[in-house]
């Protein structure tokens, strides 16, 4: 173990997928896997995900996420698998459900959802929408105003937001989706105290559709106000911990049961993918990946 700790001490890690995690938590984990202290002899990968010593880790990971961005009494916090790319489906097939039961909508209805779309990982799951059925309008393109490139992010004045305040006519979108930082173009939306940069421009959505984003790659690194938005989710491997699981805050009255969305023309949601599912069983609906 002193050569390995001499090895780490010389490796400067500059990745940008997986994070270099602190030596005190290696230690810890390493320690667990051979002998976890609420289970001695067994390790905390060997032991059931539905013992109280899990539930004891699972609750720690709920309380110390909802302390640090200060999530409010009526949000939920679930654990899932398969990545941010698994969430370009699993927040169309949710929130389509959730809207075609909530505007009752026949089963030949269109539902139309808005991408900002200001690097290649928005880009994709506007992609993956329009895979799954979803009118995905591209209300602000990056690429417009770089030659071809995602360079920044268009000023509020060319976003098309026409289906938001009190001149919008005809039903509104289901939700907005944006990429809070798109690692691959470098293309990053600023905090509101930043000056000089196109922040998300919040005041120009309208209050009734819910803000979808991906903060994979900027997760727990500044504070966020978690009430303006409807989904967040994050892969944990950049910030949060090792690859692995998935986090997803949502606002309670946004899961749904999408077999109620069936008669109005929704689609069959995979059981694993549904967010009821997660938040019904507190993210034991399967196997916890022992990474959480």
């Amino acid at each position: 173990m002193q050569e390995e700790l001499a090895l780490r001490s010389q490796a400067i890690n500059l990745n940008a997928g997986p994070s270099p995690l602190p030596l005190p938590a290696l230690l810890e984990a390493a320690s667990s896997l051979l002998s976890y202290p609420e289970t001695p002899g067994l390790g905390i990968a060997e032991i059931s995900h539905r013992s109280s010593a899990f539930q004891k880790v699972l609750n720690k990971a709920n309380a110390d996420i909802s302390k640090l961005l200060h999530i409010p009494s009526n949000y939920r916090v679930l654990w899932m698998q398969g990545g941010g790319l698994t969430q370009f489906s699993a927040t169309v097939l949710n929130l389509e459900a959730w809207y075609r039961i909530k505007n009752n909508l026949a089963k030949d209805d269109v539902v139309t959802a808005e991408y900002a779309v200001t690097g290649s990982w928005s880009a994709k799951a506007q992609e993956e929408a329009t895979r799954m059925g979803v009118q995905a309008k591209i209300i602000a393109d990056g690429r417009k105003n770089g030659g071809g490139k995602f360079r920044s992010i268009p000023k509020v004045a060319e976003w098309d937001l026409s289906a938001h305040g009190d001149s919008a006519k005809g039903r509104k979108p289901a939700f907005v989706y944006y990429c809070d930082n798109e690692t691959v173009d470098g293309v990053e939306f600023p905090t509101e105290a930043e000056a000089g940069a196109q922040p998300f421009p919040f005041d120009f959505i309208d209050k009734d559709v819910p803000v979808v984003c991906d903060m994979s790659s900027n997760f727990l690194s500044r504070p966020v106000d978690v009430s303006k938005y409807g989904i967040i989710y994050a892969g944990a491997q950049k910030n949060l911990g090792p690859s692995g699981v998935t986090v997803v805050i949502i606002r309670e009255d946004l899961i749904v049961d999408p077999d109620l969305a069936l008669p109005h023309g929704g689609a069959r949601v995979p059981s694993m993918l549904a967010y009821k599912n997660l938040a019904d069983s507190d993210s034991m609906f399967k196997y916890v990946t022992s990474q959480q």
